[in-house]
């Protein structure tokens, strides 16, 4: 298994582009041979958590507690077996060829934002890196 290359990746930011939207849009990935490692830890903390009458199916930063965050990212700091990369776009510099289709239905052309190509070719660029 230590040939095996685990890729987790997640993605912060919405795909609205008008100045409405977040202003970037984020691509991390999480790689490792070892996926396992320290996986007790986390599983330890989440039990604790629930112990504690805290529902908790799942960590996430953004609806953690700082507490919840702080203990978990004390358990990552002792993992050595993992690389960090991301990509980080500029959603007010995308060519709108990149987050928009236009189609024609019923006779009248119809543009709607999608995102799709912009999504694709950002993933893609940081699955490169890796």
């Amino acid at each position: 298994m230590d040939d095996t290359l685990f890729i987790f990746i997640d993605e912060s930011g919405n795909l609205d582009f008008t100045d409405k939207g977040s202003k970037y849009y984020l691509f991390t990935a999480v790689t490792t041979t070892k996926p396992l490692d320290n996986r007790v830890l986390l599983h330890e903390l989440r039990y604790k958590i629930l112990c504690d009458n805290h529902d908790l199916e799942y960590f996430h930063a953004t609806e953690d507690t700082q507490n919840v965050r702080d203990t978990f990212f004390s358990i990552v700091k002792k993992c050595d077996d993992f690389v960090v990369d991301s990509i980080i776009a500029q959603k007010n510099k995308t060519h709108p060829s990149l987050y928009e289709s236009t189609y024609q239905k019923k006779g009248k052309w119809i543009t709607r934002t999608t995102g799709d190509e912009f999504y694709r070719i950002n993933c893609q660029t940081l699955l490169q890196f890796i």
